[in-house]
């Protein structure tokens, strides 16, 4: 993982734009929603935007975005047209694709701490599951 990071980051040839969104956008968040003195796993909200955020729109349309700059590009100004930003503005299938999986990130935002209801107890984090009960969210 780190070794394709670093290559990725550090190697323009093989990156487009929509790929270091996808990579830093992704780190960005994961490190504040895990890490002190962040951490948003603790407040449902932010952990639900976090989650839906990486899981909608972050890596579906970074993806789309280098997808479409790796396949139909072949120089550096021709890949500008298919930003992150421009891609999600402007192509149905990248707004739909990052709207249709933000509802799986929904849904991964509300179960994902079910199994962990005793020890987000343990350690005070006041997930939903906490606040409401795991029947319930479930």
């Amino acid at each position: 993982v780190v070794v394709s990071l670093i290559m990725s980051v550090c190697n323009p040839v093989l990156s487009t734009s929509g790929l270091q969104v996808a990579l830093w956008g992704s780190f960005v968040l994961g490190t504040v929603y895990s890490l002190p003195p962040f951490r948003l796993k603790r407040h449902p909200l932010l952990a639900a935007f976090c989650i839906v955020a990486v899981r909608g729109t972050i890596i579906n349309a970074g993806f789309y975005s280098h997808a479409l700059s790796a396949a139909f590009s072949s120089t550096k100004e021709a890949a500008a047209g298919f930003g992150v930003l421009h891609c999600l503005l402007n192509d149905w299938k990248c707004a739909f694709s990052s709207l249709f999986f933000g509802v799986f990130g929904i849904v991964i935002a509300l179960m994902k701490d079910v199994p962990d209801a005793d020890g987000d107890r343990i350690f005070d984090i006041k997930s939903f599951t906490v606040r409401i009960g795991q029947k319930r969210v479930f």
